[in-house]
């Protein structure tokens, strides 16, 4: 369960349209990792704020960069 970095996810709804658009922030990190087969998302920001999402298994997950 390596957590593996991005640039940018975008999770989609069932209809395909952006629910959730994450950009990696100037000073902090964007990581997704796989825990019982269901990704989670991370986003790690200034002074060591992080946000978590974890999508439904109705929605897709894009992951761009790294």
């Amino acid at each position: 369960m390596t957590d593996k970095s991005y640039d940018r996810i975008i999770v989609k709804d069932q209809n395909g349209k952006p629910k959730v658009k994450w950009e990696r922030p100037t000073f902090g990190d964007l990581t997704m990792r796989n825990e019982g087969g269901r990704p989670i998302i991370e986003k790690t920001g200034w002074l060591g704020r992080t946000t978590t999402y974890m999508p439904s298994e109705t929605e897709s997950v894009e992951a761009e960069g790294q």
